[in-house]
């Protein structure tokens, strides 16, 4: 559906009626019954042209949206409105800030993240394992960050002013050991082991953050 109508609104020449054949409305099929559903007034007599396909478009949407996820949006719509203000909302977003807001930002800076970390049981900024995992985080290629950002938090997004809004700490769990590092995402806490080495950190991180399973404990 995507790419037919993509394909109706980028077409060059001047004869979307001829080469669609398309009018303001739409055929549907319940149990085998073939519906058309008028999008306007005397739809189904109402050709789309070029000066009108971009309405159209708007108004199948509409429809595909009403049909399929109606019910769904309303139910969520009513749940929103029981924590929150929705004219005060509606006064304070526009709809492209709500989304942010809601959705957070994919432009991750470990940069920040490393500078307020904390640590806690024996680790500091300076203990050689820490080097060596934040070695090992800017190493990693933007897919595997969020990876590891899902890990130690349960999100894969920042907030959307950045990672500098999420708590993060390191905690020493144990002297070097097969044990795989773990997480407390409901505290943005990574339980570290103190590995002997930088590469069998790398190892042991990577197996972690793509096997970890789990609500809240990793």
């Amino acid at each position: 559906i995507a790419r037919g109508l993509q394909q109706l609104l980028d077409w060059p020449d001047d004869n979307v009626e001829a080469v669609f054949s398309l009018t303001f409305s739409v055929d549907t099929v319940h149990l085998g019954q073939r519906t058309t559903v008028p999008l306007v007034a005397n739809g189904a007599s109402l050709p789309v042209t070029n000066a009108n396909r971009r309405e159209f478009v708007r108004l199948y949407l509409e429809h595909l949206e009403q049909r399929y996820f109606g019910a769904k949006f309303e139910a969520f719509q009513r749940g929103f409105a029981t924590v929150c203000d929705l004219p005060f909302i509606k006064k304070l977003f526009e709809p492209s800030d709500l989304y942010w807001a809601m959705r957070g930002s994919t432009k991750l800076d470990f940069t920040i993240l490393e500078r307020n970390t904390t640590y806690e049981e024996g680790f500091t900024s300076e203990h050689p394992v820490i080097r060596w995992f934040w070695r090992v985080v800017h190493s990693m290629q933007p897919e595997q960050q969020r990876e590891f950002l899902r890990f130690v938090t349960a999100s894969d997004r920042a907030p959307p002013r950045g990672l500098q809004d999420v708590r993060f700490s390191i905690q020493r769990n144990g002297p070097d050991t097969e044990r795989l590092p773990s997480a407390y995402t409901c505290f943005g806490r990574l339980l570290l082991p103190e590995y002997s080495s930088m590469e069998k950190l790398r190892e042991k991180l990577h197996i972690a953050i793509h096997n970890y399973a789990g609500f809240g404990l990793v």
